[in-house]
């Protein structure tokens, strides 16, 4: 449950750095928050992800992450043609659509890469070690996610390492909280880092720096410390919303952009923090109703998943 917690105030913290009158109002603090919200949320994905399946089941999840990046990201590529995005194409052209689409993702969809590119190193270097050791795996993991990062552009060189530093955790300690025993002194001290970030500016660039590993850490460490004392309905919504991160990452862009033009009035008049509430609010239940109609309609499978949904009980790699 600690981790779906952990997951559901991240999928927060990512509407809210995708949410572009926060950005511009303020850019400080939506640096210090892309400084340790993408490698915490990698580091999670390392740590849930299952290499212990069959060469087909692998396959099928493969097909699927790969058809559900290639959907997301080429219609996100279009339609940042067409419409006013800061990352957007300027042309559509063969060359262009295999640049994003292979090379260099635009938008949010870019996780879905890194995703794909660790999920398989890991796992055919686990396949190929299996007769020797998983720590070789994950050694053999490490060395060629830092290749891959130096020689191709396909992948920067904190991703994977963040995410297979979570592939360790997971190998070391069975369970979150063996890892990070709940604390309420880490919630101060993650106040503190936070506001150091924003007063000095920590950018995209600098993660895994101390500042992001510290406020990382200590994150976590609050987050299960408040798990253990906040209300058992509360503890549930929030676990629920955890464990389905997939379906609210895939469809919040929709609500961010609907967001800026149907609420332009809470932003002409300054009240970007209620505007930025009322966004993350409506593309967390938003993003679920859609995965809740696409499972009642059965058109989940055009995704690729049996149910976009699910329980909130854990189940290893989404």
């Amino acid at each position: 449950m600690e981790i779906n917690i952990v997951r559901c105030l991240l999928i927060f913290l990512i509407i809210l750095i995708h949410c572009t009158p926060f950005k511009d109002s303020y850019p400080y603090a939506q640096n210090a928050i892309l400084a340790f919200v993408v490698p915490l949320f990698l580091f999670i994905t390392g740590y849930l992800f299952n290499v212990r399946k069959t060469w087909k089941e692998f396959a099928h999840y493969l097909y699927g992450l790969m058809m559900m990046y290639a959907i997301f990201e080429m219609t996100y590529i279009i339609l940042s043609y067409y419409l006013p995005v800061r990352d957007g194409v300027t042309e559509l052209t063969a060359t262009v659509i295999f640049s994003k689409l292979v090379l260099h993702p635009i938008g949010p969809y870019w996780y879905l890469h890194t995703m794909i590119i660790c999920s398989c190193i890991y796992y055919l270097s686990h396949r190929l070690s299996c007769r020797f050791n998983i720590d070789i795996a994950i050694s053999l993991s490490i060395f060629l996610g830092v290749i891959l990062s130096y020689y191709t552009p396909l992948l920067g060189l904190l991703s994977p390492l963040a995410y297979y530093m979570g592939v360790i955790a997971k190998r070391r300690f069975k369970h979150l909280v063996y890892m990070f025993s709940g604390s309420f002194m880490a919630i101060p001290i993650a106040v503190v880092t936070l506001l150091y970030g924003i007063c000095t500016n920590h950018a995209y660039a600098v993660q895994l720096s101390y500042f992001s590993i510290l406020l990382g850490v200590c994150t976590i460490t609050s987050l299960v410390w408040c798990s253990l004392r906040i209300s058992p309905k509360v503890c549930h919504i929030m676990d629920y919303i955890g464990c389905n991160t997939l379906p609210i990452y895939l469809f919040h862009p929709l609500f961010t952009l609907l967001s800026k033009h149907l609420l332009h009035g809470l932003i002409e008049n300054g009240y970007i923090l209620i505007f930025s509430l009322v966004v993350i609010a409506s593309a967390t239940i938003g993003s679920l109703a859609i995965g809740y109609g696409m499972d009642k309609t059965g058109t989940s499978r055009l995704l690729f998943r049996k149910n976009m949904l699910r329980s909130s009980i854990i189940t290893y790699n989404t």
